[in-house]
């Protein structure tokens, strides 16, 4: 059993955990506790190693998704209305699920699944209800919204736009993309 305390400091060195390895996938241990804003000792009391602080990270960022996903209520609206819910808020959590792009693909789960299930759902529902364009397989939607998302990600670490004026360009790119139309 842990405290709410303890879930907020182990909460606060993933996410630094994150952006620092996001930045420098070599950064020391020290680093994410300067980040995190807490001593090396404390990133190594809740996490042993490197190793298990990226396993640990692994972890969040999926339970996460987990919760962005839920957020996006998917089970509202057209298939269509539900995919542009769970990609806006898919890219308002880029600091989270941006962690998967960084990883190289040798450093990937084996077991992640090929489809994204939630998408999957989201997109034989706009196939039934007419809003998502029936000859996209659900497979290649899903694979368009991480791709969009991968895009999206990379022109936030290296603006050339606002993160409004790429968050426009995303959802506008994902809706013309599959909509029927």
């Amino acid at each position: 059993m842990t405290t709410p305390a303890q879930d907020r400091t182990r909460r606060t060195i993933l996410l630094a955990a994150i952006r620092v390895l996001g930045s420098n996938r070599r950064a020391s241990m020290r680093e994410i506790g300067e980040a995190a804003d807490v001593a090396r000792s404390t990133v190594h009391r809740y996490f042993a190693d490197r190793p298990a602080l990226e396993a640990a990270v692994g972890s969040f960022v999926e339970e996460e998704y987990g919760r962005i996903a839920e957020n996006a209520r998917p089970q509202d609206g057209t298939g269509l209305e539900a995919l542009m819910r769970l990609a806006t808020e898919l890219f308002d959590r880029l600091d989270v699920v941006g962690w998967w792009f960084l990883m190289p693909e040798d450093e990937q789960s084996p077991d992640a699944p090929e489809e994204d299930e939630i998408v999957s759902a989201i997109v034989d529902r706009g196939h039934a209800d007419g809003s998502i364009d029936p000859v996209l397989p659900s497979a290649w939607v899903s694979d368009l919204l991480w791709s969009l998302l991968y895009s999206a990600n990379a022109h936030t670490r290296f603006p050339r736009h606002t993160r409004g004026e790429v968050r426009s360009l995303f959802l506008h790119s994902l809706r013309k993309s599959v909509a029927v139309g």
